[in-house]
């Protein structure tokens, strides 16, 4: 066995269990990643959901409201005269 082989292949075996290590680190963050965007996933869409018919009841409720407001007032006062 040559002398300059031995540090070639500690060289080579470090580099391997460094770069299995760096693999098992990004798959573990990857996996909390996946677990993560399920989670807000699941939890925002009945939110978005929820948020929109809010919304839609609150611009329904503004319409009738000013629809209200104009059927009592005489038509004089519908454009603030």
């Amino acid at each position: 066995m040559n002398m300059g082989d031995v540090p070639k292949k500690i060289v080579l075996c470090l580099s391997a269990a460094i770069l299995m290590m760096v693999c098992t680190f990004a798959y573990l963050q990857l996996r909390d990643i996946e677990g993560q965007s399920a989670g807000l996933r699941a939890e925002s869409v009945p939110e978005l959901y929820l948020s929109r018919r809010l919304r839609s009841g609150r611009l329904q409720s503004g319409r009738l409201r000013a629809d209200s407001v104009l059927l009592e007032a005489p038509p004089d006062e519908w454009m603030g005269l």
